[in-house]
């Protein structure tokens, strides 16, 4: 069984290098994920340590028992959840858990005149690297790289249409893995608001921009301050040195009932991956070492952040 799991640690690590595309095309940023990819291979921006988590949080509500399926809203090339669909295919959830792709494949839209950080958030509908995407690369890319199409569905439109849409179409839709990478103020408040609800008790959500993207950062806080939420947001575990971006949370559970770091668990995980189990309040003091960079670093002067070491 060790044996087993050594070597499905080393095909998990290397399928997430490939979706990374280091292989070939090596680049000390893809660790963290500080800076965007350059090569056009490449299926992700997360970078080691975000994609690392997301699995781990996969792994550890199929170890918990925690019913429900996986969502991603903001898939960008699709690399972070044909990750995750790789994994569960491995351990043999796959028919127990589907894994959804929500993106418009054509980038973020304009902002509403009226929306909150509208001034942070009216030229992100620009980035051209986000809107040279369609669904139907991404779904070239995960028939390449072996995903069985039973076993994923892809959610096209912008998530304020899209993503009711799918819950009137699938009334009985439950999650155990949320993941919101939508940037923006309003993309992360359409998702979180028809999601959160469907979240099923002791599963994750995972917010990839908390500690990059300023407005991403207030849309949270704010669903949490209007719905009453307070486990705590805990960040994507980094070694020193490397640059924070996510956060997350365990929906409804205290750490003793279950573990809050998702690598507390045994589980499959890709080589390499950074997975610490203890839970401790984050150090956030001078910008954490400059490894919160500017403008959040005022954002968190008396944050209550946890964080896995």
């Amino acid at each position: 069984m060790a044996q087993e799991r050594l070597i499905v640690s080393d095909y998990l690590g290397f399928f997430r290098d490939a979706i990374l595309n280091v292989h070939y095309n090596p680049f000390p940023e893809a660790v963290d994920g500080r800076t965007w990819p350059s090569s056009q291979q490449s299926l992700s921006m997360a970078g080691q340590r975000r994609l690392d988590n997301y699995v781990a949080a996969a792994m550890t509500v199929v170890h918990d028992g925690i019913p429900g399926h996986i969502i991603e809203t903001g898939v960008w090339r699709g690399g972070a959840s044909m990750l995750v669909a790789k994994a569960l295919s491995l351990v043999g959830e796959s028919h127990n858990c589907h894994v959804y792709f929500c993106d418009s494949f054509r980038g973020i839209p304009p902002p509403p005149k009226d929306a909150k950080d509208n001034v942070l958030d009216k030229d992100a509908w620009k980035l051209s690297i986000l809107n040279d995407n369609s669904v139907n690369r991404v779904r070239e890319s995960a028939k390449s790289f072996g995903l069985s199409m039973a076993n994923v569905t892809f959610v096209e439109g912008f998530f304020n249409e899209s993503l009711p849409a799918l819950v009137k179409q699938q009334p009985q839709l439950r999650f155990s893995v949320v993941r919101l990478d939508g940037d923006t103020y309003f993309s992360t408040m359409d998702a979180i608001t028809v999601l959160y609800p469907l979240l099923n008790k002791g599963g994750f959500i995972i917010i990839d921009d908390y500690l990059d993207w300023v407005s991403c950062k207030h849309a949270i806080d704010d669903y949490r301050r209007e719905h009453g939420i307070t486990e705590p947001i805990t960040l994507v575990p980094h070694k020193k040195g490397e640059h924070f971006r996510g956060a997350f949370w365990r929906k409804g559970v205290t750490n003793e009932e279950m573990p809050y770091c998702p690598g507390a668990n045994p589980s499959i995980r890709p080589r390499s991956a950074h997975n610490p189990a203890t839970l401790v309040k984050a150090p956030v003091n001078d910008c954490w070492e400059g490894q919160i960079h500017l403008p959040m670093c005022k954002e968190f002067a008396n944050a209550e952040l946890k964080y896995c070491v």
